[in-house]
């Protein structure tokens, strides 16, 4: 309405409060800015860092192999409306590898490779993001942007046939390539012989290889103390050399029981030889132990009983040896407790001088991965850490390991209140 007419407004009863319009602004608490890559892309700025020159991506080839990437986001146009992809790939839902290739001409007629995460399109913006009007580009606007959905198949394979796609048009159009994968997994050896860690020195040589660069995220969990490494001394009184208890997924409330979702054990020793692990249940009230049945005590979220376990297995390291292990395996993603106060515990026997690693995935749990309850602080259990917490992908001397920047852990809502201290209070 006109502004000389809203002094009217004032004898209307219904009416509270006028404000006039104020403009927003996008929130990414000063990513750019903090990270110096504003810095690194301007060209004044580049020359007092002594830098040789500023860097845009310009001249480099920058592929993302990862789930959830909306082609066509705004964030990948040119100021004219057309695409600053140069080609994407579609990975196919279901066995082998089934992928479409698409140009410049057809990318403006694809949606996104899978609609219930974004967490492709959010990646690659970061990466390459070609967005320049509003000062949100990514760190390299001017790349040469090549992205791989992998939509449900982050496989091995997958992931595999996307790099050497990449890498194989880069050396086509005689540029250097980056590629950028935020996929990974904690729960393996962290020696450099998983898959994906293979294909990386493969494609690039061993890092040798001019113009190939792989970059990997190093994983989410760290501040979630998701993992212990012990080297084994005396044995406590009752003979257990490691005791820990797992935080849930979720604590549950008056209506709902805690969970587990997703939570993937894996435990081995640095020597690879054999050592004793249990999965008991705990009284985090009262200190009971429970060793027997604990099944009993969890199902899958509806009537079934849960098969949440630890099993024996063996995995292959990068000398060739056979080393033994326990992994989780269970025949429910969600394991729900019968008892709120109840909690799962893992139990170590092990050789004196024995390194044993505990690593455990569950990035969003609502309690410590690893920790001691009040009840258990005199008892001989102990807690979890942040030193292996991280994907076992990146553990190769020819990647380039990524871990996320948060450079806001406070803010004020829409409402005016004050957020919450962090759930983990970072050190």
């Amino acid at each position: 309405m006109p502004a000389d007419k809203l002094m009217t407004l004032e004898d209307i009863d219904d009416i509270i409060l006028v404000l006039h319009d104020e403009y927003k602004q996008l929130e990414n608490n000063d990513g750019r800015r903090m990270t110096n890559a504003d810095k690194v892309s301007d060209a004044t700025a580049a020359k007092a860092e002594e830098l040789p020159q500023a860097y845009t991506g310009s001249g480099v080839v920058i592929g993302v192999i990862d789930s959830g990437i909306d082609f066509n986001h705004i964030a990948f146009l040119k100021p004219d409306g057309t695409t600053h992809l140069k080609t994407a790939y579609v990975y196919e839902t279901g066995t082998g590898i089934n992928v479409s290739d698409y140009d410049e001409s057809e990318i403006p007629f694809l949606t996104s490779d899978i609609t219930d995460t974004s967490h492709g399109t959010h990646t690659s913006a970061i990466a390459a993001g070609s967005r320049m009007s509003d000062g949100w580009q990514g760190v390299a606007p001017d790349a040469e942007l090549i992205l791989a959905g992998i939509g449900k198949n982050p496989r091995d394979p997958i992931i595999c046939d996307a790099m050497k796609k990449i890498f194989d048009y880069a050396e086509s159009v005689n540029k250097p390539a980056v590629i950028s994968i935020s996929l990974g997994i904690s729960t393996c050896l962290h020696d450099g012989s998983t898959c994906l860690a293979k294909a990386a020195r493969e494609l690039t040589e061993s890092g040798n290889k001019k113009g190939r660069v792989v970059v990997l995220s190093s994983a989410n969990a760290a501040d979630n103390q998701m993992s212990i490494v012990k080297t084994l001394g005396d044995p406590d009184a009752d003979g257990w050399h490691i005791k820990t208890v797992l935080g849930v997924h979720s604590k549950g409330n008056e209506f709902v029981k805690p969970s587990y979702f997703n939570t993937n054990l894996f435990l081995y020793a640095d020597d690879g030889k054999e050592f004793t692990a249990e999965l008991r249940l705990v009284n985090i009230k009262t200190g009971e132990v429970i060793s027997e049945n604990i099944g009993s005590y969890l199902t899958d979220g509806m009537s079934q009983q849960s098969g949440y376990k630890l099993i024996k297995g063996s995995r292959v390291n990068i000398k060739g040896e056979q080393v033994f292990v326990w992994e989780s395996d269970y025949n429910s993603i969600t394991s729900v407790l019968t008892q709120s106060d109840l909690r799962l515990a893992v139990f170590v026997k092990g050789t004196k001088g024995q390194t044993i690693k505990i690593i455990r995935s569950d990035d969003d749990a609502d309690e410590f991965g690893f920790m001691v309850p009040e009840v258990f602080k005199d008892k001989g259990y102990i807690p979890g850490n942040g030193d292996m917490a991280f994907s076992g992908e990146i553990c190769e001397d020819c990647v380039i390991s990524v871990g996320a920047y948060n450079s806001c852990l406070k803010y004020i809502n829409y409402q005016g209140r004050k957020s919450t201290t962090p759930r983990f209070p970072r050190k």
